[in-house]
């Protein structure tokens, strides 16, 4: 019996030292916000630029200004200040005609979901909307119906999302719900 304990504690011992290896990124100066997905990280600093870190380095990505940037299986997609929607298409953001958008998230199975400014309903866009935009159509979205203040998605939990009917409340675990 002490043989199986003290082989679990090794086993334990070398499972937590190999599985999360983690080490710090290069240095962005002034972040304002952050993405990761698929392997990729974006971030916009404080002069509302956007970067992709590649290696050891921060890379800029295209010349518009934007407030928001997501990535994931979908792409690389932004909004700006006047809440209008980018993907990055061919080395800088291109304008998807449609909603306006404050927020989106690029990081579920495909599709891009966002959230409007003065209802804070959220808005999905199909994964074969997502892949095939090339920055010329307008988009269709669709409206899950939910009014969120924030939210996040990804493949394998799907949409989370911090509802509006929360607010003003302290931030718990429960506030989070899968739509």
């Amino acid at each position: 019996m002490k043989a199986v304990a003290a082989f679990l504690l090794v086993l334990c011992y070398l499972a937590g030292s190999h599985a999360w290896n983690c080490k710090e990124a290069p240095r962005l100066y002034y972040p304002k916000q952050i993405d990761a997905g698929q392997g990729q990280v974006v971030a916009i600093d404080k002069y509302k630029r956007a970067y992709y870190l590649s290696g050891s380095s921060w890379y800029r990505l295209g010349s518009v200004s934007l407030k928001h940037v997501s990535v994931g299986p979908a792409g690389i997609w932004g909004t700006d200040n006047s809440n209008k929607v980018y993907k990055y298409i061919g080395g800088d953001f291109k304008l998807a005609k449609g909603l306006s958008l404050e927020q989106v998230d690029a990081g579920g199975d495909g599709q891009v979901v966002g959230i409007t400014p003065s209802t804070h309903t959220v808005y999905c866009l199909r994964d074969i909307d997502t892949w095939g935009h090339k920055g010329v159509d307008t988009l269709s979205w669709y409206s899950l119906s939910k009014k969120m203040k924030y939210y996040a998605c990804g493949p394998k939990y799907g949409m989370l999302g911090d509802r509006l009917e929360f607010e003003g409340l302290p931030h718990k675990d429960n506030h989070t719900k899968q739509l």
